[in-house]
C-alpha cells in the first residue's frame, strides 16, 4: 500500500483542486476541494491527492476502497510543514499517488482516522473520487 515518510518542509498549497507537473509525468493533483469529483486518466497515468493532515495528532489518512485491479497506489508521502525548532503539534500534507493499471472504473476512497482505532468508530474526514481508466491510445 505505499509508504509513508517524514520530511521538514515548506507548506504545500491546498488551493488548486487540479494542478499539474509533478516529477517527471504531469499528474492532475486533487484537493479536498476535489472531493466527490470524477477524473477520467488513460492506463500508467497518474493521480495525485493532496490531504491536510496532522501526525502529531495520531490520525493519517488510510486508503478505505478502491479496485486494485483498475488503480494502484504507486506512492505516500507526509510532509509536516515548516516550524521552528522544538515546536510541537505541528500539521503537514499527505500525498498518495495513484496509476491506472487496466481500463475499468473505481471508486477511489480516503479515510481520515487512528489505525488503532475499531473499523466501527467514524472516521474523522473522508475524501472520494470516482476514477475511469481507459486505454492507451
Amino acid at each position: 500500500m505505499g509508504y509513508l515518510r517524514h520530511a521538514a518542509s515548506g507548506a504545500i498549497g491546498m488551493s488548486a483542486i487540479l494542478a499539474g507537473c509533478v516529477g517527471p509525468q504531469e499528474c492532475p493533483i486533487f484537493t479536498a476541494e476535489g472531493n466527490g469529483r470524477a477524473i477520467t486518466i488513460g492506463v500508467a497515468e497518474c493521480i495525485l491527492v493532496r490531504l491536510d493532515s496532522n501526525a502529531t495528532t495520531g490520525y493519517a489518512w488510510q486508503l478505505a476502497e478502491m479496485d486494485t485491479v483498475v488503480l494502484e497506489n504507486t506512492d505516500q508521502e507526509y510532509v509536516q510543514d515548516f516550524a521552528p525548532p522544538g515546536m510541537a503539534g505541528v500539521g503537514g500534507t499527505e500525498t498518495w499517488e495513484f496509476a491506472g493499471k487496466v481500463p475499468g472504473r473505481t471508486n477511489l476512497r480516503l479515510e481520515y482516522r487512528r489505525p488503532w482505532e475499531p473499523e466501527d468508530i467514524e472516521p474523522a474526514d473522508t475524501f472520494e473520487i470516482d476514477v475511469t481508466v481507459t486505454a492507451a491510445e
